[in-house]
């Protein structure tokens, strides 16, 4: 079974539903404030021109592997994590200075050219990222309200908000972290990993499955969900790191070496201060955080990573927890067919190379 496959045509399926339940908000924010409603189309535009759809499919499957019947109700559901999603890009972007996301401008930048003529440079930042926070705000509303208004049984749906809501909060935990390690400059290879666990782990694979599965009526499966989930998470994120600094900006949507502009701590930044030399440190810490960083120092920077061995140590870490967590399906109460979705999404992030 192909994942890649598999996640293309739920987004065929999803994506319908998520732009017609867009398009409803937009049409009753008209009525109210047209500078609204314009904004709302740009989210809406935003959250459509990329993404994999990989949390509102995984919501749809364990629901359904859970012997979950009702397809249109949990497409209905599943937009929550999609919008909730979309809510926390657009503040990440605020707090990493990232200008552009596939390929077009971020939210916050896109008010900021807008105001730049008008306002001064500093004015037109600050409210660029005023307005972005709170549409980013207005996303996390509409992700609770497309959850609320999904046609399942209220103390489900009560049962359901609830999970959302703490998930919020550990990823909140994880974000905190991951700024406190930037501004720090502090952060061990535990420290990165439990960042990892609370910001990406639970948030992208254990709380969308859990939430598909507390809405099939199956919520006493959740341990063995984030058996599966959490390690499969950390594994999700190391990728993303590594494609991050040696893929391209096609691939993945902001300009390549973004995370070491922003000085980012990320595992591999971790792992190559434990493991390089005393020169190769110095020039690493040098490097990390150097606004709108050449392409020679972003070149030596990878070489660093690469020639440390921290590289090729995270590439053995990511191999050994998605190893672990389909080890852990076999315990997953799951149906059949979608065992094998899972099976083929855990050998997917095993193959995904740079």
């Amino acid at each position: 079974m192909d994942a890649q496959a598999q996640l293309a045509q739920f987004k065929e399926e999803f994506d319908p539903v998520l732009t017609a339940y867009l398009d409803a908000r937009i049409d009753d924010a008209q009525a109210r404030d047209a500078f609204t409603a314009e904004g709302l189309a740009r989210c809406r535009d935003m959250i459509l021109a990329g993404g994999k759809r990989l949390r509102p499919a995984l919501t749809v499957w364990a629901y359904e592997g859970s012997l979950g019947t009702d397809r249109a109700a949990i497409l209905h559901a599943a937009m929550s994590v999609e919008l909730i999603h979309a809510f926390l890009l657009v503040h990440d972007d605020i707090m990493d200075r990232d200008a552009m996301r596939h390929g077009a401008p971020t939210l916050h930048e896109h008010y900021r050219r807008e105001l730049v003529g008008i306002l001064s440079p500093e004015e037109a930042a600050h409210a660029g990222n005023s307005l972005a926070l709170v549409f980013g705000d207005m996303l996390n509303a509409l992700g609770n309200h497309a959850l609320f208004s999904a046609p399942f049984d209220k103390e489900r749906l009560f049962v359901a908000l609830t999970h959302l809501q703490d998930v919020i909060g550990y990823t909140c935990v994880g974000q905190l972290k991951d700024v406190m390690a930037e501004y720090t400059g502090s952060a061990s290879v535990d420290d990165i990993l439990t960042m990892y666990e609370h910001k990406t782990a639970r948030y992208t694979i254990e709380s969308p499955m859990v939430l598909g599965a507390i809405l099939a009526g199956a919520e006493d499966s959740a341990e063995h969900i984030a058996a599966f989930a959490r390690p499969l998470g950390v594994a999700f994120q190391i990728r993303d790191d590594i494609i991050g600094l040696y893929g391209d900006a096609h691939t993945i949507g902001k300009p390549v070496g973004s995370d070491v502009a922003e000085g980012k701590i990320t595992l591999l930044v971790a792992l190559a201060r434990e493991m390089a030399d005393a020169d190769a440190r110095a020039q690493l810490e040098e490097l990390l955080g150097t606004a709108d960083i050449s392409a020679r120092n972003l070149a030596a920077f990878r070489d660093i990573i690469t020639t440390s061995g921290a590289r090729e140590a995270a590439e053995e870490r990511a191999e050994r927890l998605i190893h672990q967590s389909i080890a852990a399906l076999d315990a997953l109460a799951f149906t059949p067919d979608v065992r094998k979705r899972l099976l083929a999404l855990a050998t997917y992030l095993t193959q995904r190379r740079v």
